[in-house]
């Protein structure tokens, strides 16, 4: 079990909890969980440190439980030089009038200094959220994926499991259980479990290609109590502690009759080499969050690890190593981790003179409080061999020794931008890892700086007081604050404005209008006869956590503007007020001085000229405006808003125009917007027509001539005028599309206006919007309009054609009309049709399809004659040689004699002698031949 002062040094884990909780829960939520000793002990510390302090801040709520009045030597000393303050306007902030509007009679101050270190001394949960936030690395995860690596062992790997960042609503860091620092050293290391670690785990892949991956998770106060299967992962061993811290939450049944307490180590198979895996559900515990009042609380949170593993460095052709440079004169090194080490070089060295650093030097003495104490450096990383050092693939640190000139607790690390600092760096783990033997005791330890590039770099003493500023905007309203703060105090520096503030901005209505209006005519700041409030706005800027929700102050850097579009202010004057709930009275109004700011205009929130009691009573004010149950440290009844005032008096009377407005496809505007008065009617249109208004004033507002009645008339837009159309006659069909009702202006044309084939059509033809007929008619027109069929001759039959043994055409095909039966090959008589399309007619007018009767004659041939002069040669001889047109028969003997051939026509021939019979009856005699 963990005693209460246990609990308390071990605080940082409810920042993880934060981060981890499936349903965020505030910082807010965990102090009230939080044993009641943290906060007495470490307000008794605090007391303590304060006496001492010599940048003591006057605070109307102190962070002291004890709730002790604080000496007048204490008060003096608050209003020393280093502040600002002297001691007539701490005085001043303790009179009368400041204790009855904001106070419980007792008057306090708070300590902007805090230490940086963890210590088991009872830091604040305020404190350890700050530190866990400022301990965040910009950094992901370390993973890489491959398609393969060789069977084998492997140790060193790097492989880290975790809550990923991108989870943390709140921080947006990540958080390694395998990491074993935390701010009491719990685990032999000091520090925060946001960085990953490297080298630590081992792998084995045997020959079938299963990878089996051993992890131990070194963290005992960030607890993983149950993890399962996830993507492509799969949990084969745990191994568990054999303590626990509270047998209702981490002490686990092992079901033989033992109980063991958290995993600390885990036996994973992959089963890829993606490197990224996300495990399921797991269950986890950070150890600050049990409340031994309170032991039925789940204190448990549910959300899913990922596991990431970095192959790429296992491949036998990488060379990934850790290494170190340092400046041994300037007390300043890099970390670096990355390939080919061995050829990568580093410039570190300080900048004392030069364009550069004369623009810093600037910088910093007009944005510091204090005179600035600094160091410039630069620094970088090349490659000897001439390559990109991107090719190193190189992640790096800057970091410094803890005997730097600037003390480490003092010391704040930012990146020069050109011409500004970027935000402040965190630190990371105090740390002996990057020794590598150099001589002397100055790199015993060292402080990395996380989220820095190459380039230059400033070391400042946080005495300097470094100015910060953030922007916040309000979505709905687009009214935006702007905050200007230090980082000195966590209260108000680069972190806590990023990380746990809220801006809010809300329109409300106004009580006891007509009082508050008086108020201000009576105060004399107004430059209005007559006043209209128009609206109020109730704005807030403060930390999601600790209980009086205000940021930190500091005299001459702390104050507050806001921006307001001018949309909202035009012609407005805007006010400060406060009213006091609890007497339902205003208490005071205050006219704001306006600057213009592009669209917005701007005023002043918090004034860096008031104290600093009174600079954290105007952020209190406002914030109670918001929140109606705020009490802070002690109950208040105030709050102050913002109120937007015009003249209410004269408004110009809207009369009916002289004339009616003519349609032009514009808005035609009658009676112009106004916050003079309220109109009933139309006040606009666009389309002809009369129409009717009223016009009422609004409460306290009168017309030029005094009087208040309503006023009351009709307006009109007069139509245009377009002649009707007319149909287009005497169209006949040619093809092509044809409009038979033309387009024109001031009507649109529907149905069938334009036409491509013969026929009886109708178009619609209605009045564009804003238009009339010439005769004043509005009615819609059926216009009916046709296109004439196309007349063409009726075919005729060709003539002459005689058989050629190829296809004929007796009849042509023309324009608008198809012919079957015009073609033929054989001699005869032959009828084609000719059928006409529905867009022609005959000449003659008719329409039906038409006969035509055409023919190919036979050609004519001569008849055969016997060949002359055969005489046997004991082989076959052709005595009549076959011709176009007949065959032959009988014409072949072999021996000697006299023959009869007969040669027969074909049905597409004739003899020249015009007859068609077959000619036959040819002899062959004494070797002769001849025809009988």
């Amino acid at each position: 079990m963990l005693n209460s002062k246990m609990k308390r040094s071990m605080a940082w884990i409810m920042s993880a909890a934060v981060i981890m909780s499936a349903a965020p829960v505030s910082a807010a939520d965990f102090t009230a969980e939080a044993d009641v000793e943290v906060t007495a002990e470490a307000a008794d510390a605090g007391a303590e440190e304060n006496t001492d302090a010599p940048e003591a801040e006057a605070e109307e709520d102190g962070g002291f439980g004890s709730g002790e009045m604080i000496s007048e030597e204490n008060t003096a000393e608050a209003g020393s030089d280093e502040t600002g303050l002297t001691d007539e306007e701490n005085a001043g902030d303790e009179s009368a009038d400041f204790m009855d509007g904001f106070s419980d009679g007792s008057a306090e101050e708070e300590s902007s200094d805090i230490s940086d270190e963890f210590t088991d001394e009872g830091m604040s949960t305020e404190e350890l959220v700050q530190a866990f936030a400022e301990a965040g690395t910009e950094d992901p995860a370390p993973w890489s994926s491959v398609d393969s690596l060789p069977a084998g062992t492997y140790e060193n790997v790097t492989a880290n499991l975790y809550v990923p960042g991108a989870q943390n609503k709140i921080l947006g860091v990540n958080a390694y259980l395998n990491n074993p620092a935390d701010p009491v050293g719990m685990s032999g290391v000091f520090g925060v479990p946001t960085n990953p670690i490297y080298n630590d785990a081992s792998m084995v892949i045997d020959e079938n290609g299963r990878i089996t991956l051993t992890l131990e998770l070194k963290n005992q106060v960030f607890e993983l109590l149950q993890v399962k299967d996830g993507t492509n992962v799969h949990v084969k061993e745990i191994e568990r502690s054999d303590t626990w811290a509270y047998d209702n939450v981490d002490k686990i049944d092992m079901g033989d009759g033992t109980y063991k307490g958290r995993i600390k180590k885990i036996v994973f198979e992959l089963d890829d080499f993606s490197g990224l895996y996300t495990l399921g559900d797991c269950v986890e515990f950070g150890i600050i969050l049990y409340d031994e009042q309170n032991p039925d609380k789940d204190v448990k949170w549910y959300v899913p690890l990922n596991l990431a593993v970095d192959f790429e460095e296992q491949k036998p052709d990488v060379n990934i190593s850790n290494k170190a440079f340092f400046n041994d004169d300037a007390r300043v090194g890099i970390a670096a981790r990355g390939r080919n080490m061995d050829k990568v070089v580093a410039d570190i060295h300080e900048v004392t003179s030069g364009e550069e650093f004369e623009k810093v030097d600037t910088y910093m003495k007009e944005h510091c409080a204090n005179e600035p104490e600094y160091k410039l450096f630069y620094f970088s990383l090349n490659r000897t061999d001439g390559k990109d050092i991107s090719e190193s693939k190189i992640k790096y640190n800057l970091f410094t020794s803890v005997f730097f000139d600037i003390d480490v607790n003092d010391a704040q690390v930012y990146q020069w931008q050109g011409d500004s600092l970027s935000g402040m760096k965190t630190r990371g783990n105090t740390t002996r890892d990057y020794w590598n033997g150099q001589d002397g005791d100055i790199w015993e330890a060292v402080d990395l700086y996380n989220g820095l590039n190459f380039g230059y770099v400033v070391i400042c003493n946080k005495q300097s007081v470094v100015k910060t500023q953030r922007t916040y905007t309000d979505d709905v309203t687009g009214i935006s604050a702007i905050y200007h703060g230090h980082n000195q105090s966590e209260k108000c520096d680069d972190s806590t404005l990023a990380t746990d503030t809220i801006f809010t901005a809300k329109k409300d209505n106004i009580t006891n209008l007509e009082e508050l209006e008086n108020l201000i005519l009576e105060s004399g700041q107004s430059s209005f006869r007559k006043l209209k409030i128009e609206d109020s706005y109730k704005v807030a800027l403060y930390r999601k956590s600790a209980e009086d929700k205000m940021l930190g102050t500091k005299a001459k850097v702390t104050c507050m503007d806001f921006l307001f579009p001018k949309a909202l202010t035009e012609g407005k004057d805007i006010y400060k007020v406060i009213y006091d709930r609890d007497s339902k009275q205003y208490v005071s109004v205050e006219k704001m001085d306006i600057t213009d700011e592009g669209d917005n205009v701007k005023i002043t929130g918090v004034d860096v000229s008031l104290s600093l009691v009174q600079q954290k009573k105007q952020l209190q004010l406002y914030y109670s405006a918001i929140d109606e149950n705020y009490v802070g440290s002690r109950a208040k009844s105030q709050c102050q808003f913002f109120i937007f005032a015009g003249e209410g008096a004269i408004a110009e009377k809207p009369t009916a125009p002289v004339s009616a407005f003519t349609y032009d496809t514009t808005e035609k505007v009658a009676v112009p917007e106004s916050k003079y008065y309220t109109v009933e009617g139309t006040t606009s249109a666009t389309l002809p027509g009369t129409y009717h208004v009223k016009v009422t004033l609004n409460e306290g507002y009168f017309w030029t001539n005094e009087t208040t009645d309503p006023v009351e008339f009709d307006w009109t837009i007069k139509a245009l005028q377009t002649e009707k159309p007319v149909a287009i006659s005497g169209l006949t069909y040619n093809g092509e599309f044809q409009t038979g009702v033309k387009a024109g202006t001031g009507y649109n044309l529907s149905g069938t206006y334009t036409a491509k084939d013969a026929g009886t059509y109708n178009a619609k033809v209605l009045l564009a919007d804003g238009y009339e007929w010439s005769d004043g008619t509005t009615d819609a027109l059926t216009l009916t309009w046709s296109i004439a069929k196309k007349t063409v001759a009726k075919p005729s039959a060709a003539k002459d054609l005689v058989y050629n043994g190829k296809s004929q055409t007796g009849v042509a095909v023309g324009e608008g009309y198809t012919v079957t039966g015009n073609t033929q090959t054989d001699a005869g008589d032959c009828t084609a049709v000719a059928a006409l399309d529905k867009n022609y007619a005959w000449a003659d007018g008719t329409t039906d399809s038409v006969k035509v009767a055409w023919s190919i004659a036979k050609k004519a041939v001569a008849k055969p004659s016997a060949a002359a002069n055969l005489v046997y040669t004991g082989k076959v001889q052709t005595g009549v040689t076959a011709g176009e047109g007949y065959t032959v028969t009988g014409n072949t003997q072999t021996n000697a004699g006299t023959y009869a051939a007969v040669a027969t026509l074909d049905k597409n021939h004739t003899w020249t002698d015009g007859t068609t019979a077959p000619a036959e009856n040819f002899t062959k005699e004494n070797g002769k031949a001849g025809l009988l």
